[in-house]
């Protein structure tokens, strides 16, 4: 055995029996104290937990008797005739989740409201929390077994009693609250996780019953928990309530259980239940096994610094030698940066200092061999092609980018030129290279390439010169990068940004770039250039009747017959949505203009064939014409525009030239547009009424409502003008509605004042009409102002009803359930199916002023006048005739049997006040004297 062993063992042996001894009393005292501080830790945590509990039930409890204070809960009384009590319950079941359900009940403990609709009519009156609410107390049940809702809950109950006289009860309000919520709140405890606390939660009622354990206990929760002695101490709630202890489980085992009682929170008094927190005493001492360990591995390491310290002092004396050796063997491996780094003035020393020496040798020799092999591999290995020439210009080396890019082998490129690979023409070798020569580098330069296949290869170009230690050339280095995918990739990023990717045609951008470039030339040439805007009739129709799909197939079906219409040099565009537009370039003719525009509407004419739907379409096209109608392309689009709505006025499915007066009409109609977005918050929207009366007895039956606009600068404006505008912009579904809201409390105030009853009729819009919530908005409105439906009566034009005859039935029939009157204003105007008039549920037809205007005199009027109130009648509809000035008019349609009448004969449309002036007098309104045999009311 070597001197250095029996040395270091020696040191060993006088440390190990001290230690020993050390180690065993410091683990006895640390167990000790592990066990005091872990039973304290979970009493705590058993505390916390419970006190947590009683808090949320105490949030649960209070809430609930807040409820029953709400002034609502007077509701129990009636009944909650009107809901009110069920929507109110509901959204706080819905807010607060854990309500099983929410019920409120009479004094005789029948449920009146309820979120849960079925335990509306219940009786509980021999239930014992109604007892106790109902004797003005609030009650808190413990646990049970819900049988309705087939779930565990606890019940809180608190008397409703009258805002009127806070002593008298009148009903009870009770909460069911879902036990779920208990195992949420025991589940996200922090002590349900890793680590030394981690620890089984268990809620128990005072007889076991399990409320809440940890997600490994599922499957018992809500049944009686196995109590052995040890668990009946904790249920029972020794040392006041609070405490731990330390034995068998219920699956009995040694465990470590933290436990705590339920005491309540302010004035709730708690439900008496415990909190046992349950800890395995194997797991629960682990911290001990730990300690133990610890404190044996302390002695470990003790006694292994005493060995090392031995082993040291008896190593250094061989140390130096032990470098040289670990060194050389290092080497000997390739690590060439290995020293011995023993300094001393002896023969060691000196030994020492002639290694290191000789590796320093070795190390730069191999640098020298690794940095050359280093350099070929990049160079043969790179993205980029690489070619290294002379100054002449030879190649003298290529990568192996260069071959794959060029096709070429590396011996046939050795025997080229750098100017025999390039794609286009340079400058002399010698001219381009001489200048490279001065320069040093030349540096991302775009040319091409052309390989051994004659393909053109577009690349960036860069090179520099490379020199040695004395500045003499050795060689120029070029490096080309391909960027053929790059600049497809442009192309293609150029045209799409240039052209509509639905038809492929030109758009927006590139259209008004080539329309500024014509026009240039044209100025130049003294040539015309016409503008051909173009928008599809009923497009949007189609769009939303039969989907995207078809619209976008109709539109690339236009786009590929419209460039059948142009010449060569024209440009056609899609500008976004249904809108195109031609330029029509080097016009000589006018004429010519007038052709393509009537090829273009020929072409609309064939159906388009989509999914095997036959569609037709028209389109409206409007023209300008450089330098006639503006001499820049934004003001030559606009007034193409201009013209395009015009032949939309003109019936659509025709072309108009562009004309001066068209941009007039169009600033007028956007300067009325705008004034109109803001008549209703200025009040410059007034409603006139225009009695209609009975033809028999001259009383006032209805008062249709006419819509007046007074502008503060532009006066009065017509109906005419700024209806079909509010009716384009979409503005008529806020201005109608104002209306009917308006008109209803008009005729409700008349009612209220003691006036006779009749009906106002208020005309709906084609837009109003389409409105799916129509209905609802007119139900919505009788009840805001209080009118019967009864008195309500709404007219609609044939066009309306018979747009979708389908679709109006059940609309029609929506308001006849209501009870609202349903008439056909100017009847006779367009065209109805009277298989669809027996149908529609209408009450009156009214007959269109230009009917009456000559009659008597007018033989065929009169012929038809006599025909529609003979079918009205037959189908038991009243007929109304409008437009009424004379007395002749009068007694013929009295003569018909004509049912109401209204006209400037009894009375212009008057403002409400002067209506209600009128009424005030006896609500008689002018006749001629002539007139008072047929109206003795009148006389």
């Amino acid at each position: 055995m070597k001197i250095r062993t029996k040395i270091t063992l020696t040191f060993l042996v006088l440390s190990l029996v001290p230690l020993t001894m050390v180690s065993y009393v410091a683990y006895q005292n640390g167990k000790q104290a592990l066990k005091e501080n872990l039973g304290t830790t979970y009493q705590l945590l058993a505390q916390q937990t419970i006190d947590k509990i009683d808090r949320r039930l105490f949030e649960v409890y209070r809430n609930v008797g807040a409820w029953s204070e709400l002034e609502l809960m007077d509701e129990v009384i009636a009944g909650d005739v009107d809901g009110k009590m069920t929507t109110f319950l509901s959204s706080l079941s819905q807010q607060y989740g854990y309500f099983s359900s929410i019920n409120a009940m009479n004094k005789q403990g029948v449920v009146v409201a309820s979120s849960r609709p079925e335990f509306i009519g219940r009786d509980f009156k021999k239930n014992q929390f109604f007892k106790i609410a109902v004797a003005k107390k609030s009650h808190s049940e413990d646990l049970y077994f819900d049988s309705m809702g087939q779930e565990w809950v606890l019940s809180f109950s608190f008397p409703i009693t009258a805002k009127f006289q806070q002593n008298k009860v009148i009903g009870v309000l009770n909460a069911r609250w879902k036990a779920e919520e208990l195992v949420q709140l025991t589940q996200g405890l922090p002590h349900e996780g890793e680590g030394d606390l981690h620890a089984q939660v268990v809620l128990v009622q005072d007889e076991g019953l399990v409320i809440s354990g940890p997600s490994s206990r599922q499957a018992g929760l809500f049944e009686n928990l196995r109590i052995n002695d040890t668990l009946r101490k904790a249920i029972l709630g020794v040392s006041g309530g609070n405490g731990y202890l330390i034995g068998p489980d219920v699956e009995n085992k040694e465990a470590l259980i933290g436990y705590a009682r339920s005491k309540g929170y302010r004035d709730f008094p708690g439900m008496d239940w415990r909190i046992l927190v349950l800890k395995d005493v194997q797991t629960a001492f682990r911290s001990i096994d730990r300690l133990q360990w610890v404190v044996f591995s302390v002695a470990g390491i003790v006694a292994l610094i005493v060995f090392t310290l031995s082993f040291w002092v008896t190593r250094r004396m061989t140390e130096p030698i032990l470098q040289i050796s670990e060194a050389a063997s290092r080497i000997a491996k390739g690590d060439f940066e290995a020293r011995a780094e023993y300094q001393a003035k002896d023969e060691i020393g000196s030994l020492t200092q002639i290694f290191n020496q000789m590796t320093r040798d070795l190390k730069e020799q191999r640098a020298q061999l690794v940095d050359k092999h280093y350099v070929d591999s990049i160079i043969a290995n790179m993205m980029n092609s690489l070619i290294v020439i002379d100054p002449e210009g030879r190649i003298r080396r290529v990568n192996k980018s260069t071959v794959a890019l060029l096709a070429y082998t590396e011996e046939e490129l050795f025997e080229k030129s750098i100017d025999d690979i390039f794609g286009e023409k340079h400058p002399e070798t010698g001219a381009w290279i001489a200048d490279l020569l001065q320069q040093g580098f030349l540096r991302n330069t775009e040319t091409t390439y052309r390989n051994k296949d004659g393909r053109v290869i577009p690349v960036w170009f860069s090179c520099s010169v490379m020199r040695d230690t004395q500045d003499r050339v050795e060689g120029i280095v070029c490096v080309a990068q391909d960027i053929t995918e790059r600049k497809r990739s442009l192309a293609r990023l150029n045209h799409m940004a240039n052209h509509d990717t639905l038809t492929n045609l030109p758009n927006r951008t590139l259209f008004l770039d080539r329309l500024t470039q014509l026009l240039s030339g044209a100025h130049r040439r003294k040539r015309i250039v016409a503008i051909l805007s173009l928008d599809l009739d009923r497009f949007k129709n189609i769009n939303d009747t039969l989907g995207h799909v078809i619209g976008d197939l109709l539109l690339k079906g236009v786009s590929e017959r419209l460039m059948g219409c142009v010449r060569e040099g024209d440009t056609i565009a899609r500008l976004g949505g249904d809108e195109f537009v031609f330029i029509l370039d080097d016009i000589t003719r006018l004429e010519d203009i007038g052709k393509i525009s009537k090829k273009i509407l020929e072409k609309f004419k064939r159906p388009f064939l989509l999914k095997g739907k036959e569609l037709f379409i028209t389109t409206s096209i409007g023209i300008s014409l450089y330098p006639n109608d503006g001499a820049i392309a934004e003001t030559l689009l606009k007034n193409a525009d201009t013209a395009m709505y015009r032949a939309k006025e003109q019936g659509k499915n025709n072309y108009q030239l562009f004309a001066a007066d068209m941009n007039v009409k169009a600033e007028e109609y956007l300067k009325l547009e705008t004034h109109l977005r803001y008549a209703l918050e200025r009040d410059e929207l007034a409603l006139h009424y225009q009695p209609m009366v009975d033809c028999k007895t001259g009383e006032v039956v209805s008062m249709e409502v006419l819509l007046r606009w007074v502008h503060s600068e532009l006066g009065e404006i017509p109906p005419s003008k700024f209806i079909p505008i509010a009716e384009e912009t979409g503005l008529i579904g806020q201005i109608g509605h104002w209306v009917l809201k308006m008109a209803c409390a008009q005729n409700k105030a008349w009612q209220d004042a003691g006036f006779d009853t009749f009906r106002v009729a208020v005309n709906l819009s084609a837009r109003q009409f389409d409105d799916k919530k129509l209905a609802k908005r007119v139900q919505s409105v009788l009840g805001e102002t209080g009118l019967e439906p009864s008195y309500l009566e709404l007219e609609l034009t044939e066009g309306i009803v018979m747009k979708n005859p389908a679709v109006t039935v059940d609309i029609l029939r929506s308001f006849h359930v209501l009870g609202i009157e349903i008439s056909i204003d100017d009847f006779g105007t367009g065209y109805s199916s009277l298989s669809y008039l027996k149908r529609f549920p209408v009450n009156s037809l009214k007959i269109d002023r230009s009917f009456i205007q000559d009659i008597p005199n007018d033989l065929e009027d009169a012929a038809i006048i006599r025909a529609v109130i003979a079918m009205g009648h037959s189908l038991n509809l009243k007929i109304i005739a409008e437009g009424v000035e004379n007395v002749a008019q009068l007694e013929f349609l009295r003569a018909m049997q004509c049912d109401t009448i209204q006209g400037y004969l009894f009375s212009t449309p008057l403002p409400a006040e002067i209506i209600t002036e009128k009424l005030a007098q006896g609500g008689g309104f002018y006749v001629p004297e002539d007139a008072s045999e047929s109206f003795p009311g009148y006389a």
